[in-house]
């Protein structure tokens, strides 16, 4: 049963479901007997190998490197079929996060924090995490697809650290068994049981990386590039939540989207002076750079896909993605430090940006660089609020102390003294 303002308009026909099951981890072996409405039996799945009755599942609430709470999955513990008319195999994504998100609540203690702490007045439990309701919850392009828990509340979707979606149980139970074959150092009951860390995401939000601390690293071995080399992630900056992706794209790459750009003559994607605002395009005085756009060429189509993989999307949903923004920085030019965060600056309220609520937002960038220069030729992008990753806290100067160290160095003796393009050479 789905909640009333999932707006469901098919009939729903509920068929008998008579089973007895077990799920092993990396597989199932099921004993049942399904009617549906052809009268068909569910296909046996029966494992080569199987090693474990249980799994140990840490759950995380989006964003956050430690866990709220843990569970111990049972082999039986998702054998719970009586709101599907499908067999185990068959289960799509959505149905998936209905049984895990319905199971997890059952089963974390009393004690555990995988609750709403940021809304006014949160919803109560795990599932008032996962439902935060309608003031807090955005209506995303597959919000009818959503299928309600059994206590009639929209579902969470399941990540893994690296940002993989479970669209399966074969995936859920597949990485579980994963998990179990690295030991740590001195621990004796590894191959006693399955341990997966579990990042549940509220209905309608979007998966965040959950670093723990600078230099951690992200294997993403779910995203392949061109060039089939290991992609990654590095944590540059806990606050603001920087990253650094290595192995992205490929210099071939690069210079397809470069030459495209150059040679691009329509009005509305040319290189041309870069502009600011969400509705009218305006200049900006402190925005000195040349920008343009690609959104029908397959490299740019390709990147965008390899972005949206990154960030956690199983599927590719041109509506999330702005279009492919090639800038050029001829020395002396610059951008004023801003938030790529959208506000409704003229006041006019056609757009909701509040994503606090159900408004829409950019929650991620990712900036590719298309060419390179050597230490002290410039180019660099600057967090203004924070600090490198390796500079030690004595070594840090203030505002004052480093235009006249840029002075003295030469190196900016194209800019004008006071101008603003120096503080942000700074």
């Amino acid at each position: 049963k789905k909640p009333d303002r999932l707006q469901q308009s098919e009939a729903v026909t509920m068929t008998k479901i008579n089973m007895v099951g077990r799920l092993l981890l990396g597989n199932f072996f099921c004993i049942l007997s399904l009617v549906n409405a052809n009268n068909n039996h569910c296909e046996q799945l029966n494992p080569d190998s199987w090693i474990n009755d249980q799994a140990v599942i840490e759950i995380h609430r989006n964003g956050e490197p430690n866990p709220c709470g843990k569970v111990v999955f049972k082999i039986d513990d998702l054998m719970t079929w009586e709101q599907f008319e499908k067999c185990p195999s068959d289960l799509n994504k959505y149905d998936v996060e209905s049984l895990l998100s319905h199971v997890i609540a059952s089963k974390l203690s009393e004690e555990s924090s995988c609750l709403n702490e940021d809304d006014e007045e949160p919803r109560p439990g795990f599932l008032g995490y996962c439902d935060r309701g309608e003031d807090y919850t955005p209506i995303l392009t597959d919000h009818q697809n959503l299928v309600a828990t059994p206590e009639e509340y929209l579902p969470c979707r399941f990540f893994t650290r690296e940002g993989l979606q479970i669209t399966s149980l074969k995936q859920f139970t597949d990485l579980a068994q994963e998990k179990d074959q690295v030991c740590e150092e001195g621990q004796t009951d590894c191959g006693q049981s399955a341990h997966l860390h579990v990042y549940a995401v509220s209905a309608g939000r979007v998966f965040m990386f959950a670093p723990s601390h600078i230099g951690e690293i992200f294997e993403l071995p779910h995203v392949s590039v061109p060039n089939d080399l290991p992609v990654y992630l590095e944590v540059l900056s806990l606050d603001p939540r920087v990253f650094d992706v290595h192995n992205f794209f490929s210099k071939d790459e690069s210079t397809d989207l470069v030459e495209r750009a150059l040679a691009e003559t329509s009005e509305t994607h040319r290189i041309r002076r870069s502009t600011t605002g969400t509705g009218e395009k305006h200049v900006y005085s402190k925005r000195t750079s040349d920008s343009g756009f690609d959104t029908h060429g397959e490299t740019a189509k390709n990147v965008k896909k390899r972005c949206m993989k990154i960030l956690g999307f199983d599927e590719y949903i041109e509506g999330h993605t702005d279009g492919l923004q090639i800038l050029r920085y001829n020395q002396s030019k610059a951008y004023t430090p801003h938030m790529d965060y959208m506000e409704d600056r003229a006041g006019d309220n056609s757009f909701d940006f509040d994503s606090q609520y159900i408004g829409g937002n950019r929650f991620a960038t990712i900036l590719l660089y298309m060419t390179d220069l050597e230490e002290g030729e410039g180019g660099e992008t600057v967090f203004s609020e924070a600090w490198p990753p390796l500079l030690p806290e004595s070594e840090r100067k203030d505002l004052k102390e480093a235009i006249s160290d840029l002075r003295a160095s030469g190196d900016a003796d194209m800019l004008e003294k006071d101008s603003w393009e120096e503080k942000n050479g700074c």
